[in-house]
């Protein structure tokens, strides 16, 4: 049976210097190393959390995360060496979030600001999601409802934001998200959550890539 779960964490805790150092010491090289390479404690502190929330998920299979080792895409998307789950992390604010499945993933938080974005959404998504977002009765919640679905996809498939956002479709069916591309639906399963002022969306293929 195909299993996916999602954790999120607040790393606020992580400015205690005790704590940092605690779990900090319990990551593998390769997180050491990420979390080292960034300058600002904040986003020290999404590293060493999104290390936790690895941890969490692998100790169930007998496994740490401090013992993992890495491999990663043509595009730098990681991946586990010699262990047949996949993940994806993303953070937003002091919020990071991880996706664990038996199937490629692909995760993306947001913090939800309040503001209607109706520019960025103009420049960035398509006609039909743009027009969903300014009849929307919340505009930023509708706005960052399609940014994560997006996101999550882009995450996914390991393509980054970097060919843009609108050669494919986020489309609100009974207010479940779909995607759709050159006007077929993409076949994925998207999973949305809520927590507090963040929205969250999980991506996954089906059995069969599209």
């Amino acid at each position: 049976m195909v299993t996916k779960d999602i954790l999120w964490l607040d790393v606020s805790f992580l400015n205690d210097d005790t704590l940092f150092e605690k779990y900090y010491h319990n990551l593998s090289p390769y997180r050491k190393a990420k979390t080292d390479r960034y300058r600002h404690r904040k986003d020290k502190n999404l590293s060493v959390g999104a290390g936790i929330l690895l941890g969490n998920f692998l100790q169930p299979f007998g496994k740490q995360e401090k013992d993992m080792q890495y491999r990663f895409s043509e595009n730098g998307k990681p991946f586990f060496c010699d262990f047949d789950r996949y993940f994806s992390i993303s953070h937003s604010k002091k919020m990071v979030a991880v996706s664990f499945s038996e199937r490629e993933t692909g995760c993306d938080i947001q913090y939800c600001d309040g503001k209607d974005n109706k520019k960025i959404a103009q420049r960035f998504f398509t006609s039909y999601e743009y027009d969903t977002v300014v009849s929307s009765q919340n505009l930023s919640e509708t706005f960052y409802r399609i940014w994560t679905v997006k996101e999550s996809y882009l995450k996914l498939t390991g393509q980054g934001i970097g060919n843009g956002l609108n050669f494919f479709e986020v489309r609100f069916q009974n207010n479940h998200a779909e995607l759709f591309r050159g006007g077929k639906k993409v076949p994925v399963d998207i999973k949305e959550y809520r927590h507090k002022n963040y929205w969250i969306a999980v991506c996954e293929f089906k059995s069969y890539h599209p």
